[in-house]
């Protein structure tokens, strides 16, 4: 797996509760939802191979929760491009140059992020 890599696991609040938001979408048909199910188990079984694990119990606090995961993974030291240069002329003395500034990643906490639409029934 690649090391620049965040990897999240949503968990549902419990199976009962996954297998009726699927029944309630009111879009596949009984032997669909079980298949679903049955996929979903074996997926949960592999939840500790992820560096971060979220129970979806609200959608919009999971959101939040998965973004706050992400803006914090990319104030990560080994993230922040240009933080070694960055720090090194902070520790210098540079007369007669303006001040320095780091250059954050190309989406900064400032930036509001991409929210897709969700449905609820």
């Amino acid at each position: 797996m690649e090391a620049d890599v965040v990897r999240v696991f949503l968990l549902p609040p419990s199976i009962e509760e996954l297998e009726q938001r699927l029944r309630s979408r009111a879009t596949d048909p009984d032997d669909v939802i079980k298949a679903r199910m049955a996929r979903a188990r074996a997926e949960i079984s592999h939840w500790d191979g992820y560096d971060y694990v979220v129970v979806n119990d609200d959608i919009d606090a999971c959101f939040e929760t998965v973004r706050g995961i992400l803006e914090s993974e990319r104030l990560r030291r080994t993230r922040q491009t240009g933080l070694i240069d960055f720090v090194r002329d902070l520790t210098r003395e540079r007369l007669g140059s303006g001040p320095k500034r780091l250059q954050r990643h190309p989406r900064s906490h400032r930036d509001p992020p991409h929210r897709p639409p969700h449905h609820r029934p």
